[in-house]
């Protein structure tokens, strides 16, 4: 990767190559994981919105699409669950984040993605 999300590293980008992944600069929110893209000016299921999207980088590979989380912490898993159940999406949560000391990990996907949990 030439580039990297905010707050990646290269363990980061390691980690992305073997799973076959690459970053996607415009992937920040869950309109683009669902559909590919978001067309809302302001997108209110985005980084900043949500307790749960915080440091928010997304990422392309041949199983689809993965948007991935560093928060430091989750407060709203209502808020979640329900996102999820709009979307159509899975959330994992880990306590390891890369982002920074004290971050965990929310990897969001389609359900129907075959891409492996972390």
């Amino acid at each position: 990767m030439s580039e990297r999300p905010y707050g990646a590293n290269a363990d980061t980008e390691e980690w992305a190559k073997k799973r076959g992944l690459r970053w996607s600069p415009r992937a920040h929110c869950l309109h683009w994981l669902a559909k590919g893209r978001c067309t809302m000016p302001v997108c209110t299921y985005s980084d900043g919105n949500r307790d749960y999207l915080d440091h928010v980088c997304g990422y392309l590979g041949k199983d689809g699409r993965l948007l991935i989380s560093q928060p430091y912490s989750v407060s709203t898993f209502r808020q979640l669950a329900d996102d999820c159940d709009e979307f159509g999406l899975k959330a994992v949560i880990t306590g390891t984040g890369w982002y920074g000391h004290g971050t965990v990990c929310v990897y969001l996907r389609l359900r129907d993605d075959p891409m492996e949990d972390e």
